[in-house]
């Protein structure tokens, strides 16, 4: 039915002839689909097939109400805005439709288009203010996977707070944060036991390690961690991004003072630390990874260079394809927006927000066309609900969005 119905335009004249009954054939079932669909949608929907028919009859007739007598003259403006209402109401039904053809994996050959006549402005679409669905912010979640494999819901409430994995014992009575509490291991006896944590989308975590340190973890991240941290070297893997806090530890190895050194890998690049704070944004899909130090000193060493790269505070070293390496003065505070409680874009392009946006609000995004490469700055709070951001970057970028919900799945439609 697509390749009949790829040239159609939706414009007052459709409409008109909607209402009417003088649609073609591929027109009408058209339109009758894009109704259906999106009541079927909708999170209050109950009708069956011959319901949702019968629903839409209803509406026709009321339309009609409005043009089916030619003979008496009707109020120019009364017209104009029953057609904007439908005009509206089967626009809605476009996001909807691809909603649905994406799950099926069907891809719209074309578009409709919507078009602006001399006599009606049809909207191009509605806001996001009226979308049936939001979503809440991040909040504490994540899942342990304790050095024999076992794997601990953190997101659930345990009548046994505590676990142990060699002989530390894990405390989670606290919400959104895991301790590990415990003597540190003997170095020449024990070897490296790991535990994993991982974030899933729409959560976020705190983690006390065994040596006292502690690490805040953003959402869509692991870190993998020593259970115990010995007196010479300890090494952790993180995927995503993470906020340190590490405590500087001097201990007496074979009767010589000696600082234990603190190494997080991402990927091919290493961070060496002796005690300090610093932000690590290492997500795989990015384009580039970002080493931000608030307090202390860290050096980075990647397979591009011979020497590891000293970071002072109040700087970030940017490394893009683990070869590219830049390092700049920054705000520390817009660095760490994350971690405070706001989302902060710098020369972002849409995509590029929307990746940190939908992270954060565990949805998924699909584009209804291309978008332009503008770039933004914002700051935006992290604790508005996903359409109050989307509603101030309606506001900003000229778009419009839709979210949809269909079972556990949601999507953030962008409207170019």
């Amino acid at each position: 039915m697509r390749d009949a119905n790829k040239n159609i335009k939706i414009d007052a004249a459709l409409f008109q002839r909607y209402v009417e009954g003088r649609c073609t054939p591929e027109e009408k079932a058209l339109i009758d689909s894009w109704y259906i669909e999106q009541k079927r949608l909708s999170p209050s929907f109950d009708l069956e097939e011959d319901m949702l028919i019968q629903d839409l009859q209803e509406v026709k007739a009321r339309l009609q109400q409005y043009t089916q007598d030619n003979r008496r003259p009707k109020p120019k403006e009364q017209r104009k805005t029953w057609l904007a209402i439908a005009a509206s109401v089967m626009l809605l039904g476009i996001s909807v439709y691809y909603f649905t053809s994406q799950e099926k994996n069907i891809i719209p050959q074309q578009r409709p288009e919507i078009v602006r006549s001399d006599t009606l402005a049809v909207p191009r679409s509605h806001s996001v203010r009226y979308a049936k669905t939001d979503v809440a912010p991040a909040r504490s979640g994540a899942i342990l996977i304790l050095s024999n494999g076992e794997k601990v819901n953190l997101d659930e409430r345990h009548a046994n707070n505590k676990k142990i994995d060699k002989n530390l014992t894990i405390d989670f009575s606290k919400s959104g944060q895991i301790a590990y509490q415990g003597a540190p291991s003997d170095y020449s006896t024990n070897e490296v036991q790991t535990n994993t944590i991982v974030v899933p989308r729409g959560r976020i975590y705190d983690v006390i390690l065994a040596d006292g340190s502690r690490v805040s973890l953003n959402a869509e991240s692991k870190l993998t961690f020593p259970v115990h941290f010995n007196d010479i070297k300890n090494d952790l893997y993180l995927e995503g991004e993470a906020y340190f806090e590490v405590n500087k530890k001097v201990s007496d190895v074979q009767g010589k003072r000696h600082s234990r050194e603190f190494v997080v890998h991402t990927g091919e690049s290493a961070v060496h630390v002796l005690g300090t704070k610093f932000n690590i944004k290492a997500y795989p899909a990015d384009k580039s990874k970002s080493f931000v130090l608030e307090t202390g000193s860290i050096s980075l060493l990647t397979p591009s260079s011979p020497t590891a790269l000293l970071i002072k505070p109040g700087q970030r070293a940017s490394l893009s394809n683990e070869s590219d390496l830049r390092l700049e003065e920054v705000d520390i505070r817009k660095e760490l927006s994350w971690k405070n409680g706001d989302f902060y874009f710098e020369d972002n392009t849409l995509p590029e927000m929307l990746d940190q946006i939908t992270r954060w609000y565990n949805v998924e995004v699909q584009y209804l066309g291309p978008v332009n490469e503008q770039r933004y700055i914002s700051t935006i709070s992290r604790n508005k609900t996903l359409k109050e951001v989307l509603e101030i970057l309606e506001s900003t970028t000229g778009l419009t969005f839709d979210i949809q919900q269909k079972g556990k799945e949601r999507r953030l439609m962008v409207i170019p």
